[in-house]
This record gives structure tokens, C-alpha cells and sequence, in this order.
């Protein structure tokens, strides 16, 4: 629960790709995620677009496409903010990015992030830059 705890009391956290999953879904990353990592379906082309919500996370973002992972996750979508989702043919809409406030602090959480050139996306990169901007302003 130091994770929790940390984050209850003020703590500022980014869980990029893996930083989340593979935990259980009782333990630290996943409970301050407010999300449970299932599984990933293989590596395809996504169609990645902001939701709307929360758009200073999203600040000069537009749609963009890249081939990644899309998480599959039990999320309850009432309890953070979508603000970046994908779509492919292969899966239909996967959740990408959610952010919220837990206590005193805040987390962010950016799924694309499997393969190089998805990291080094300006986009990606573009929304890290959002990211640590929100979370310590």
C-alpha cells in the first residue's frame, strides 16, 4: 500500500506502458491506476485519438496512428478520465491514457510505449510533456 500512500498524501505518479500491469489487481500500481491489467492482444496498427476529456493532457495532439500493443484492462471508467483511447479493426476501442486525482496527488496513465518508434512518436512524446506538466502544476 506505499503506493497508495504515497499518492493519497501529495505524490505525483506516470505508470507508462508496464508501469501498471502485471501486478494483482489488489496490489500498489494497479490500485493507484485505478485499472487491472488483463492482457494484450498482439502488436497492430491503432488509430489513436484524444477523447475530449481532460484536454490539457492532450494539448496540441491530434489523431495519430501507430502499430503498439492495446492493453485490455478492468477499468471502471467512472473513477478517472479517458483522455486517450484507440481503435483498430482487429480489437475495436481500447483505452490508451486516464488520469485522475487520489487524494492530495494525481496519476497518469499512457499505454502506447511497446516498440521504439511508438516512444519516440512526437505524439507520445508530446503527451509525456503533458503529463508531467499536469502533474506538477
Amino acid at each position: 500500500l506505499k503506493f497508495v500512500d504515497y499518492v493519497n498524501t501529495g505524490g505525483r505518479m506516470l505508470l507508462y506502458h508496464d508501469g501498471f500491469g502485471n501486478y494483482p489487481c489488489d496490489y500498489g500500481p494497479a490500485l493507484v491506476a485505478r485499472s487491472c491489467f488483463i492482457r494484450h492482444p498482439v502488436i497492430v496498427e491503432i488509430n489513436v485519438t484524444p477523447t475530449g476529456k481532460m484536454p490539457e493532457l492532450t494539448e496540441d495532439v491530434p489523431p495519430f496512428v501507430v502499430s503498439d500493443e492495446e492493453y485490455e484492462v478492468d477499468m471502471d471508467e467512472s473513477q478517472t478520465s479517458v483522455f486517450l483511447e484507440s481503435h483498430s479493426k482487429e480489437h475495436g476501442r481500447a483505452p490508451q491514457g486516464w488520469a485522475h486525482s487520489m487524494g492530495e496527488g494525481r496519476v497518469v496513465v499512457l499505454v502506447p510505449g511497446h516498440r521504439m518508434d511508438t516512444i519516440a512518436h512526437p505524439m507520445i512524446n508530446r503527451i509525456v510533456q503533458n503529463a508531467f506538466d499536469w502533474l506538477t502544476e
